[in-house]
């Protein structure tokens, strides 16, 4: 974010980090400091759709409205997952990490 607050262009932060310009550009969407009017279109029709839809027919119907691919659309979209924790509650993890630690229990 202080490379971009700098006014660092997205192929000079992403130069400087060693990362894809796009993968610095979906960190700074997710931090909720990039701006652009694609990146506002695309978050406003995804979240339109989101109402009604679940999360994987809203990228594909903001893809269509937008006539973007569907890497663009999630691209211009936050990451939704957070930090993971092992101690998390069973509840709140995935079924494919539920299904690890099953199998490492009876491994053991």
């Amino acid at each position: 974010m202080a490379l971009y607050d700098s006014e660092m262009s997205l192929q000079a932060i992403a130069d400087a980090l060693n990362l894809n310009p796009i993968k610095v550009r979906k960190l700074l969407i997710t931090a909720g400091v990039y701006e652009s009017d694609v990146a506002e279109k695309v978050q406003d029709t995804f979240e339109e759709y989101r109402e009604t839809q679940d999360y994987k027919t809203s990228i594909l119907s903001t893809s269509s409205t937008l006539q973007l691919s569907k890497a663009s659309v999630t691209s211009y979209l936050p990451y939704r997952k957070g930090v993971y924790f092992p101690s998390t509650e069973k509840e709140k993890i995935s079924v494919g990490a539920e299904r690890q630690r099953r199998y490492r229990a009876m491994k053991r």
